[in-house]
């Protein structure tokens, strides 16, 4: 998988809003408990059974589950979307009619006045296609545009019945208000879907064969699975009173955030499956495992919760008038249980139909049987008791049905020890609550107290218990970085990616959170890709990003991750946070490159790398001086390694200026910018000076031209100044331009743009310069070294190391710069035996002590367990057997 804005869409933008939405839709039934009398809650609660049940009745639910199946299907799916709109839209105008046309004995059935059935008609037409902007959007992966239209008319929706429940105290105000505010969403949905195109202006009446086929069984499954869902209360709207049946309901508390986080992670995982069945690839398994563990995540503490609390939350949402509806929301809180399982996501995502409906058939005619006979032998709790124990035998008859057709093993897709961990810790939990109760002098203060406790508990206990990484094959390393832009990191991080793919024991991707507008001259992504490393982007907005976190950790749930290697400290930070948050232990590798941040006036930088370092299973620094930097902020020394980068070397280093010269030829016919090409091409035998470097203030161009100032009159005319780089910080260039213009002989200084091919410049120029004012290991000159190329250093404490093997310079004596430099050129010029043996002897040690497969050998240590490493360096095959075991 190469470059893409985000691998994966996510559920939680539509699982945040949605959430967000349903605790304002809570409060309506809170209030109108307040407001009206039971028989009119009964009535209420009646209405909306049955308006719930229409989407199925109308067989437009089958169209509706369809838009995720055809959304996954591509090109040939496309085809079809516009027409299951068009059909969606035309059931419910005719469910309307129906309803309307048999309103005489749909009244004496529900018991519904004349006005009431009206509404309720009319609730039927705007009811049944409100969804389908949201569907259509979220099937096409904008998540964001769907989250937000469907929550905001929500909202709008809850707040017109709060406010006619307020207002006016009727229980015909209130159904008018729902109508009205789902008729406008219903038809700016339709109407807004054609402006974006969701909807084609041409209908392909031609596959309404193919839509019928997949719609159909699954609509009729539906049908049947509102007697799975709701048989209990099918019956009993029958038998009890609607006083007692305002009792039952009430019991049975629906919590719409955490449906809709289940609906929302169902929504999106749909079509992801279907990409992936379809195109062969081994994430769905991963997938499904990872959509099951979210759910279990929230819905195993909300059912402990549910049952060890049930009284008080009655007592408190309802009054005290509805206590009694305890003992039922404690059977029913095993619902949201139930709901950790997407028993149909398999075959919504392959189009089986039939099996949907097969399935739906004979476990309906279970749960009217189990209804009815718990009915009969316990009243309305063993109706309730019927229902959960049909649904959990279809939950485990689709769990064995998913093993056997995709011949996956049951640890495979679902995350047994992570429920069991969750399970467990709820249950802990949830024991200590109930035993502290009669130390509190009211339910109330009790609910608060421990409540509050048990989620805040389960939270903790969650991200410091935790099992291992899954085992694979070949363990999974993510690298994480800001950005893949040239420059001195993100070369190391390409060339680590590469070795470590040679290497043939790991599996590679990367994750930048802020690589920005993609420009070929400034970006590595073409490298990246060429190779076929796996990449994901997420633009996170300025300053610190929550969403960076939760992508990261949708991620590495994803696609397994077993080590995370961070880059400097924004990496860090996220790092460290999603090791917090991942369901399972991943190993934390962080490498920080320099601490040019700290010398900022803002001390909150130190105390990021003092607090965020803590969570770093392997602490790595670039050089001795960076291992400073740490023990400085108080890390003990023992902790940090020191791993040296390795630089991309030519194949034999290049030191005779005549075999430079020749390479010019090459390096001017590939350049794009053709200005900068026939002005090279006419000095070509001229000495050539360069800065190889990203334009940014510390990387110290401005230095640069300094020196140039400052060399004679003659010395300039017998040289080019090469600033070879892409933009950094924005304004740099323009500044640079502008020193460029009182520079003396400034036609021969030219800025000549980025590069992704840097070998070819270091083959081909004469003398390599850098007036960094601070450097972590400085790749740069370690590559022109390696090249055979002479280097002029300023000399700051990250360029000491190479003090032996160059010339250096004070940046703040740009004289005496100038004077060494010219001394360097004359040896470059006219080179004696000595300088040659010089040049030759820097190269081999760099090539000798700064190599790739040193540092990918160094850092696949790191990437293992602790008991697991070897000392020195291990032979491949028996790295590959440690990381195994």
């Amino acid at each position: 998988m190469n470059q893409t804005s985000s691998a994966l869409s996510s559920h939680w933008p539509l699982s945040v809003l949605s959430s967000a939405t349903s605790v304002i839709t809570m409060l309506l039934p809170l209030l109108l408990v307040r407001i009206l009398p039971a028989p009119e809650i009964g009535a209420f609660k009646i209405f909306f059974l049955y308006l719930m049940l229409f989407p199925q009745l109308s067989l437009a639910g089958g169209l509706i589950n369809g838009i995720s199946y055809w959304a996954g299907r591509g090109d040939a799916g496309a085809k079809v979307l516009s027409l299951t709109a068009v059909l969606i839209v035309a059931l419910a105008l005719l469910s309307a009619l129906l309803v309307w046309g048999t309103a005489p004995a749909l009244e004496s059935w529900l018991g519904f006045s004349h006005q009431e059935m009206l509404l309720f008609a009319f609730a039927v037409a705007v009811t049944i296609p409100n969804s389908l902007f949201e569907e259509l959007s979220i099937s096409q992966g904008a998540v964001w545009h769907g989250a937000i239209f469907s929550s905001g008319f929500d909202l709008f929706r809850s707040l017109a019945m709060v406010g006619a429940a307020i207002f006016f105290g009727t229980l015909d105000t209130v159904l008018v208000a729902y109508v009205v505010s789902i008729g406008i969403k219903s038809l700016m949905g339709f109407f807004w879907s054609i402006r974006v195109g969701y909807i084609a202006n041409r209908i392909e009446y031609g596959e309404i064969g193919s839509v019928l086929r997949y719609a159909l069984p699954v609509a009729i499954a539906g049908i049947l699975g509102i007697i799975v869902g709701y048989a209990d209360q099918l019956l009993l709207t029958g038998s009890l009173s609607r006083a007692e049946f305002a009792l039952y309901a009430i019991g049975c508390l629906i919590l719409p955030p955490l449906f809709a986080i289940e609906y929302s992670i169902v929504r999106v995982l749909i079509p992801q499956l279907g990409r992936s069945l379809v195109s062969g690839s081994e994430q769905a398994a991963r997938l499904y495992r990872h959509a099951v563990q979210e759910l279990g995540f929230i819905m195993i503490p909300a059912t402990i919760g549910l049952v060890v609390f049930a009284e008080p939350i009655v007592s408190l949402l309802f009054t005290e008038s509805y206590s009694a509806a305890a003992s039922y929301l404690e059977l029913f809180a095993l619902t949201y249980l139930l709901l950790i399982i997407p028993y149909d996501a398999i075959a919504r995502a392959r189009g089986d139909s039939i099996w949907i409906l097969r399935t739906f058939s004979f476990f309906s005619v279970m749960t009217l049987l189990c209804a009815w006979l718990g009915l009969s032998l316990m009243g309305a709790r063993g109706a309730l008791i019927g229902v959960l124990i049909s649904r959990l035998g279809m939950k485990a008859y689709a769990v064995l049905q998913i093993s056997r057709s995709e011949s996956w093993g049951i640890r495979e897709f679902l995350p047994l020890k992570s429920l069991s961990r969750y399970l467990l810790l709820g249950l802990a939990l949830g024991l200590v609550a109930r035993l502290s109760q009669p130390l509190f002098a009211s339910e109330l203060s009790w609910l608060l107290v421990c409540g509050t406790s048990f989620g805040v508990l389960y939270l903790v206990g969650v991200c410091l218990w935790k099992e291992s990484a899954p085992i694979t094959l070949r363990p999974r390393v993510l690298l994480l970085t800001q950005c893949l832009r040239i420059g001195g990191l993100e070369k190391m991080v390409l060339s680590l990616c590469l070795g470590l793919k040679r290497q043939a024991i790991w599996d590679i991707s990367v994750f930048s959170y802020d690589q920005g507008e993609s420009v070929a001259e400034r970006d590595l992504l073409p490298e990246f890709n060429r190779h076929g490393i796996e990449l994901e982007h997420f633009e996170k907005p300025e300053g610190f990003s929550p969403g960076v976190v939760f992508r990261l950790v949708q991620h590495l749930s994803e696609r397994g991750i077993n080590v995370i290697h961070s880059h400097d400290l924004g990496g860090l930070i996220y790092g460290a946070l999603a090791k917090l948050f991942a369901p399972y232990r991943v190993r934390l590798v962080h490498t920080q490159h320099s601490f040019v941040h700290l010398s900022s006036e803002n001390r909150r930088y130190s105390l990021y790398e003092f607090v965020f370092s803590r969570f770093v299973d392997e602490l790595v620094v670039v050089s001795e001086e960076t291992k400073q930097g740490y023990v400085k902020l108080g890390v003990v020394s023992d902790r940090i390694h020191v791993v040296e980068n390795g630089v991309s070397v030519c194949e034999e280093p290049i030191i005779f200026r005549e075999a430079r010269i020749a390479e010019r030829k090459a390096l001017i016919k590939n350049l794009q910018d053709l200005a900068v090409a026939e002005q090279l091409a006419g000095e070509s035998t001229a000495i050539w000076l360069m800065q190889l470097a990203r334009l940014h203030p510390v990387k110290g161009q401005r230095h640069t031209l300094e020196l140039w100032r400052a060399l004679p009159q003659e010395a300039r005319r017998k040289c080019l100044l090469l600033i070879v780089g892409p933009e950094a910080e924005d304004g740099e260039l323009a500044n640079l331009e502008k020193r460029i213009e009182t520079l003396p002989d400034r036609e021969r200084v030219i800025l000549c743009g980025g590069t992704n091919q840097p070998q070819h410049w270091l083959r081909a120029v004469d003398i390599f310069i850098s007036g960094s004012e601070s450097e972590g290991l400085p790749l740069g000159p370690l590559e022109a070294l390696a090249a055979g190329l002479p280097c002029f250093l300023s000399e700051v404490s990250g360029h000491s190391f190479l003090s032996s093997v160059s010339v250096q310079f004070s940046l703040q004596r740009p004289d005496i710069g100038a004077a060494r430099l010219l001394a360097l050129m004359a040896e470059v010029v006219n080179p004696e035996a000595t300088f040659i043996k010089q040049q030759e002897i820097a190269a081999h040690w760099v090539r000798a002590n700064f190599s790739l497969e040193q540092m990918t050998n160094r850092y696949s240590q790191l990437y293992l367990e602790p008991n697991t490493r070897q000392e020195g360096r291990a032979p491949l095959g028996q790295l590959a057997l440690e990381v195994l075991r």
